[in-house]
């Protein structure tokens, strides 16, 4: 509603939120404010791909994120105990899959002899999560067959998923990684916990 009492004229196409903050000085928003109204009005899933993003573009530093987060409605701010490094959408919503079903997960960590790998689940469960929809790149598909490879020598089992599987057949690949844990893929055997242990995940 206008300051005067009209009622704003809105197409089908319109969606209207409705916000108890302070009105906001200019006609637009921050980037801060956005996050806010993610979170507010989304899932949590949604709100920690929007704010991962911000941060790994370098839009938003994580002590913003940090600020926003405990400004929220306390059933909200739980979401503080799951952000995290991300370099896409795609590894923040994966990477939340297994917070939520309680398994440690270290992202983008460094292994010798193979370079930065997007998530090591578990001791040795590594899942390299596609941030684009289409490749194109020969060169680039031969060398993660060469990683792939390298990293099965060292012990590690490897799962790569695709754009398309973690966007628009989601349900399915669920099913599938949580199949995964429930073998115990992403357990090492005793003798090779200590080097799995070793490995950090990526913090700018």
């Amino acid at each position: 509603m206008y300051s005067d009492g009209r009622k704003p004229c809105l197409g089908s196409d319109y969606i209207v939120h409705h916000s108890s903050g302070p009105l906001p000085a200019s006609a637009v928003c921050t980037l801060s404010d956005c996050i806010t109204q993610v979170w507010k009005h989304h899932d949590s899933e949604t709100g920690l791909v929007v704010a991962e993003s911000g941060i790994n573009l370098g839009l938003l530093a994580r002590g913003e994120i940090a600020t926003i987060i405990a400004e929220l409605p306390q059933r909200t701010q739980v979401v503080r105990h799951y952000l995290d490094w991300a370099q896409s959408g795609s590894e923040t919503r994966v990477r939340y899959l297994f917070q939520r079903m309680g398994v440690k997960v270290r992202a983008q960590v460094e292994i010798d002899g193979v370079g930065r790998v997007d998530l090591v689940v578990g001791d040795c469960l590594v899942v390299q999560c596609d941030r684009k929809r289409h490749h194109s790149n020969r060169y680039t598909y031969e060398q993660d067959r060469r990683r792939d490879l390298a990293l099965r020598d060292l012990g590690f089992t490897v799962t790569q998923l695709s754009y398309k599987q973690i966007w628009d057949q989601w349900e399915a690949t669920q099913q599938s990684l949580r199949r995964q844990i429930r073998r115990h893929e992403h357990r090492a055997a005793r003798n090779q916990q200590a080097y799995f242990a070793s490995l950090t995940g990526f913090c700018p």
